[in-house]
């Protein structure tokens, strides 16, 4: 099963994914983080350089608008090559912001549930410039705004649904 995990910024996406390898073995990595070396090198043509990859990737909510235009730019003009290459080698693409990938992915049936996480109540959204994705676009919408050990049962008991296939999402 391939699963899409989105929402906005500081909302636990990343939570969530760990959540679901460490009980199912799932592999999942970021999509910052999958592209972090690519959005690295990138960015030197704006003038931000960084010692290396890592520490790219965590100064990444520091240029996020320049991160969405990286990685905007890399899936121009396929806008499943992202998603392609992620879902290769991990079975949880987390991460994806921009609403046209979102929509060719989702035609490529390239996922099979689309899961938004949800800490509205703790942490704003961010703005459209980064994320053009919204809840509604997504099969699920998780609510993350009570504790880790809430979220975790939540994910577990979510995965443990979808993976007997007692719950199955509609495809248009």
């Amino acid at each position: 099963m391939k699963l899409l995990i989105t929402g906005y910024g500081k909302h636990g996406k990343d939570t969530a994914c760990d959540i679901l390898q460490q009980n199912f073995g799932l592999r999942f990595t970021s999509s910052s983080l999958f592209r972090a070396e690519h959005v690295r090198q990138s960015l030197l043509a704006y003038g931000v350089q960084y010692p290396t990859t890592l520490a790219c990737y965590a100064d990444r909510r520091n240029h996020r608008k320049k991160w969405h235009d990286i990685l905007l730019a890399y899936n121009t003009p396929d806008k499943t090559t992202l998603a392609r290459h992620l879902f290769g080698r991990h079975d949880i693409y987390g991460g994806m912001r921009n609403r046209e990938e979102f929509l060719a992915v989702k035609q490529a049936k390239l996922f099979d549930v689309a899961i938004w996480i949800d800490r509205s109540e703790h942490v704003g959204p961010e703005g459209a410039d980064s994320m053009q994705i919204k809840p509604t676009d997504c099969d699920l919408v998780i609510d993350n705004n009570s504790t880790l050990d809430v979220l975790a049962v939540t994910m577990v008991d979510v995965y443990r649904l979808l993976a007997s296939k007692r719950l199955q999402i509609p495809r248009e």
